[in-house]
């Protein structure tokens, strides 16, 4: 039942708001300035109204986006000093991070340092919305002389939809939201300084919240194409300041850009483009943008109408200007799919083998624009009965798709928060933010992504061992879905971890988790504990904390009035530290099946054997039985580990890091010491006898210190 009302109640929301709206938009329009302000906050208020209930809603969203952030962003506005995550995703340092930090300058990090999140959040989203809504009424009026009552439904379906005002508010939002805002200021420079100064704070702003990157493709490929039909104040003023806002943003960037290049060799993002032909990718990309459909983070008819719109403008009316309008928003639209078919590695530029580009996201904005420019041309024929109708008919349309979009969105909130719960729940999670059962061992968690979600660990002060980011080292995602999940259907290159699974939120008879998980690999891992929202089965679990049975389902009533509940948390006995000596080598000929290797460590990395494949092992032999090295003790510090250990012979240590080329370490002689993969997941040093001290570092070298050394 609830699943039909979802799939026809949209449509019928959309219908009944455009026959509404095309009877009273003309009459009711606002013509000043103070009424467009109200209208604008009116809109605004239903788009994120949502966000403005302080308590229990405040902190709703659809979708982890923010739940990650709630946990990531201080972490890293509290740990200044720390270029390396240790316990976050694995090991990858902060600067592969570039969505959720990697800024010279980020103004997210830094203002969740000095406000509350859940107030951050809220601006946020106030914030975008309305600069999506502003920023292409602005361009529509004062550039393209667009009707009022268009340029506003134009704005106000920019700002329902395309990830502006979901999840993604603060990861990508400003950077969709801003653009027409850039690109207004950019056509509009001229030798007034002024001009200038408006556009460089503009600019900066811009720069410190959006995401590294993707967007300034789409910025290029923006600008350029409106080239073809709208002419800037100046030719010369266009391209400097199309070019000081590049270099700015590389500048802020640098690092980010820089451990892109490094990381993605060795990181999960596989270049899975490019397994499907360029006629898939066009029809895929087809059904993404012009399928009618009123999804929030999809075209549909968002994108289509004004781009309909614009080309029956265009043709009827022989607009020139407004087909290469309309035409401009679908190149740019359909641009991702030609330039993910072409051969990077060939030409020398691996990386970009697995860039998505999104440049879809910049057509979005475009259209929107072309849409404008359409409705300019209706307004400059004079016979008002031919063009106006037209003119009140796109705006109608527009607010009614707009309006359809968030009933779809705001369904999902409702039926997220009673089977999910809210952020403020998962925030305040009695269990966690007091966590008595948590021994001071280091042993790492890893939660059951439903009303608890896994990225939040690092804001309780827990150590984690999955998460959510670009580039996860491709070790840790190959060791959690070959190892660890015994069906890793739904899980995401960047998403290690378990996938949401639906079972995980049904009620009430506790969940066989080892259909799902094999808990010895856990155990390799280092990991000591499982958090989870549903109660779970298994002889090997021992409940530390949380409910006695399984409460019931969650109603969204629940959700509104009860405080946050306690989680399950079980601990997973005998978790393999750290840092420990190697009992027995095994050796898998690198030609073997990959099977045998997955078998040969899922029976002997538990009993503290190392796995090599023979290109890593150089020289040690198979079976050869090694004295275990008694490790005293180990500390975790910033960017690697002090151990202490006794050697009276030569051996083996395990750290439970994913192998990455910037490791070093060395004995206190000085000596370098080698370190190689091993199981998968992990690394192995090999310790010279008599060896008391190991400084284990991961020494990265970050982009401007490679400079100065050149």
């Amino acid at each position: 039942m609830i699943g039909k009302l979802l799939i026809y109640a949209p449509w019928a929301v959309l219908v009944v708001a455009f026959l509404f709206l095309k009877v009273m938009v003309p009459r009711l329009f606002p013509s000043s300035r103070r009424g467009l302000i109200f209208l604008g906050g009116l809109w605004i208020l239903m788009v994120q109204g949502d966000s403005l209930l302080l308590g229990p809603l405040a902190p709703l969203e659809w979708g982890d986006g923010e739940m990650m952030f709630y946990g990531y962003f201080p972490y890293l506005a509290n740990t200044h000093d720390g270029l390396f995550l240790h316990d976050v995703i694995g090991g990858v340092d902060r600067y592969a991070l570039g969505r959720i930090g990697g800024g010279l300058v980020s103004a997210r990090v830094f203002l969740s340092g000095v406000m509350p999140m859940w107030l951050l959040l809220v601006l946020m989203r106030l914030f975008v919305s309305s600069t999506a809504l502003y920023s292409i009424f602005l361009f529509s009026r004062r550039r393209l002389d667009c009707p009022p009552v268009a340029a506003f439904a134009l704005g106000a379906l920019f700002s329902a939809g395309f990830d502006v005002n979901t999840s993604m508010t603060f990861l990508y939002g400003l950077s969709i939201a801003a653009l027409p805002l850039l690109l207004y200021f950019l056509f509009s420079l001229d030798r007034e300084p002024r001009r200038w100064l408006i556009y460089t704070a503009v600019c900066l702003v811009y720069v410190m919240f959006a995401d590294p990157f993707f967007w300034l493709a789409g910025l290029w490929a923006v600008a350029l194409c409106m080239l073809l039909w709208h002419k800037p104040n100046s030719w010369v003023g266009f391209f400097v300041g199309l070019i000081a806002l590049s270099l700015l943003w590389l500048a802020n960037y640098s690092e980010a850009i820089w451990a892109v290049l490094q990381m993605t060799p060795y990181s999960s993002r596989p270049p899975d483009f490019l397994r499907s032909s360029l006629v898939d990718r066009f029809g895929f990309f087809a059904r993404w943008m012009l399928f009618p459909q009123l999804l929030y983070n999809a075209g549909g008819l968002a994108y289509s109408v004004p781009i309909v719109f614009a080309l029956w403008v265009g043709y009827s009316r022989r607009a020139k200007t407004v087909l290469l309008a309309a035409v401009s928003a679908l190149v740019v639209g359909f641009a991702s799919p030609v330039l993910i078919s072409v051969p990077w590695a060939d030409l020398g530029l691996n990386f970009l083998q697995s860039y998505r580009w999104y440049l879809e996201y910049a057509a979005f904005p475009l259209s929107m624009l072309a849409a404008a420019a359409a409705a300019a041309a209706l307004q400059k024929i004079k016979t008002t009965a031919t063009s106006m109708p037209s003119v009140t008919t796109l705006a109608s349309a527009c607010l009614a798709v707009g309006i359809a979009m968030l009933f779809v969105l705001k369904s999902n909130i409702i039926l997220h928060m009673a089977t999910r719960g809210n952020l403020t729940m998962m925030q305040d999670i009695p269990n966690l933010k007091n966590h008595t059962w948590y021994p001071e061992d280091n042993s790492r968690v890893v939660g059951i992504p439903t009303t608890y979600m896994p990225n939040l660990s690092p804001s309780y002060g827990l150590p984690a061992y999955d998460g959510s980011a670009t580039f996860i080292p491709k070790s840790t995602f190959v060791f959690w879905r070959d190892l660890v999940l015994r069906q890793s259907h739904g899980l995401s290159f960047s998403d290690p971890g378990f996938p949401l699974n639906p079972h995980y939120l049904e009620c009430c008879e506790p969940y066989p988790i080892e259909q799902d998980a094999a808990l010895d690999m856990l155990r390799v891992l280092n990991v000591g504990y499982i958090l989870s929202y549903r109660a779970l089965a298994s002889d090997r679990l021992h409940q530390v904390s949380g409910p006695v049975v399984q409460r019931g389902r969650m109603r969204l009533r629940d959700v509104i009035r009860r405080p946050a509940q306690d989680i399950f948390v079980y601990a997973i006995p005998d978790p393999l530290p750290r840092v420990y000596g190697v009992r027995q080598v095994v050796v898998i000929d690198d030609e073997q099946p990959r099977e045998d290797l997955l078998h040969a460590i899922a029976q002997h990395a538990p009993q503290r054997d190392a796995v090599f494949l023979k290109s890593d092992s150089r020289g040690i032999g198979d079976g050869e039985q090694i004295s275990p090295l008694a490790i005293e003790e180990y500390r975790i510090i910033k960017d690697g580990y002090d151990i202490t250990l006794t050697a009276k012979a030569p051996g083996l240590i395990i750290v439970n890091v994913p192998y990455f080329p910037w490791w070093a370490a060395e004995s206190e002689a000085g000596a370098q010491l080698s370190i190689r993969p091993v199981n998968i997941g992990q690394i192995a040093i090999a310790v010279p006898a008599h060896t008391r001290q190991i400084y284990l570092r991961y020494k990265r070298i970050t982009l401007f210190p490679f400079l100065h050394s050149l």
